[in-house]
């Protein structure tokens, strides 16, 4: 399983990758700290799911997911939307998106990771 890891929070995102590799101990990572990197990456490494931060520079969370929504291959990438600002309610309205709060703890992530890694 390839995951992509979006957060400009250096801590945020190692915590992010050590919670999927605990939950996917095969999966290949790769990272990326604003929504601009995380478009580039994704184009040419195409994630089987991603783990996305909301308040990035240079485009933020929700517009790189619109983004992701309509490329051919990213329609039905699975996302977890980890983010300090409570998106629940309209997160969890988009197909294949889950939201978690920050901070979580380690078992948290990963039982949600899981569940959108599983499908």
């Amino acid at each position: 399983m390839k995951v992509l890891v979006i957060d400009d929070n250096e801590a945020a995102r190692k915590f992010a990758v050590l919670a999927v590799k605990r939950a996917q101990p095969d999966a290949e990572i790769r990272t990326a700290h604003d929504g601009l990197e995380a478009r580039a990456v994704a184009q040419e490494f195409k994630p089987d799911a991603m783990v996305l931060d909301h308040m990035m520079p240079k485009l933020d969370g929700w517009k790189f997911l619109e983004e992701l929504r309509k490329s051919d291959w990213g329609k039905r990438t699975p996302v977890l939307f980890y983010s300090a600002i409570d998106l629940r309610r309209d997160a969890n309205k988009i197909q294949g998106v889950l939201f978690l709060r920050k901070p979580s703890t380690l078992d948290e992530f990963v039982t949600a990771f899981r569940r959108i890694a599983v499908g």
